[in-house]
């Protein structure tokens, strides 16, 4: 009787490096990662399987979700990464599904570096203005 139930799994949308740390053998999680780039680093950590890989929009994760096969989802996309938030977010709700979100504890930038700190992407552009050599904006 036992050998006819399903175990449900846990989707782990990642991409991340938090992503990759949380999917190891023996975990019942399918990985989906935005890029077949991620996938291949997700494959690196020694599974094979359950992992997917290739952009979703908001129908894709709810149909995904309406399979029944789920248990809850754990968000573990990049921060910036509000769109995919936002579709994960309304496809758990529309489907009842638990979600989980991993959030990357805040960085102070160390003294010691020749780092500049600006609040938004104007203020960057009038710093790069009076700024020779190269420019790393993130």
């Amino acid at each position: 009787m036992m050998d006819s139930v399903k175990e449900k799994k846990i989707l782990l949308m990642g991409g991340t490096t938090e992503g990759r740390d949380l999917f190891k053998p023996g975990r019942p999680l399918v990985y989906s990662a935005a890029t077949e780039y991620g996938a291949e680093l997700a494959d690196a950590v020694g599974r094979d399987e359950n992992i997917l890989s290739g952009r979703m929009d908001g129908d894709r994760i709810r149909d995904l979700l309406k399979t029944g096969d789920f248990a809850g989802v754990i968000d573990a996309t990049h921060p910036y990464a509000t769109e995919v938030k936002l579709n994960i977010s309304l496809a758990c709700r529309e489907t009842g599904t638990p979600l989980f979100r991993i959030l990357r504890p805040q960085t102070d930038v160390p003294p010691c570096c020749d780092v500049t700190v600006v609040k938004s992407l104007g203020e960057a552009a009038r710093h790069i203005e009076r700024t020779d050599g190269n420019v790393l904006l993130t």
